[in-house]
């Protein structure tokens, strides 16, 4: 499932990923997500059907930079745009989450994503 800001440069940049990922995903729009806090987005993941395994979420900084700090424990300084991380969580459900729960699998930033986009 891919959850996107409804600000113009997320979404295109969700649908970017869709399309060139060749991801097979419901795609929806959360105007929470624009300027939000890290517990904004905990609660948006907490909210999603235990059963989805997957969820990506595109939205701002230095929100999406904190929450993966806080998330995860690591110390990234930066998130720059269009970087993906992938997160992973062992957890049943989404409402699990919180700080220092997620371990960071991946981080790429756009000049590393052509080359990685068919391993994603």
């Amino acid at each position: 499932k891919i959850i996107s800001s409804t600000a113009l440069r997320a979404k295109s940049t969700a649908e970017l990923a869709l399309k060139f990922g060749n991801w097979n995903s419901d795609f929806s729009l959360d105007s929470d997500i624009y300027h939000c806090s890290t517990d904004t987005l905990q609660t948006i993941l907490a909210k999603q059907n235990p059963n989805i395994n997957y969820i990506c979420l595109v939205g701002h900084q230095p929100t999406f930079s904190f929450f993966l700090n806080e998330i995860t424990g690591e110390n990234l300084l930066a998130f720059p745009t269009a970087s993906m991380a992938k997160i992973n969580f062992p957890i049943n459900k989404w409402k699990d989450i919180g700080p220092r729960k997620g371990v960071l699998s991946w981080f790429k930033r756009p000049r590393e994503l052509m080359s990685f986009k068919t391993t994603i």
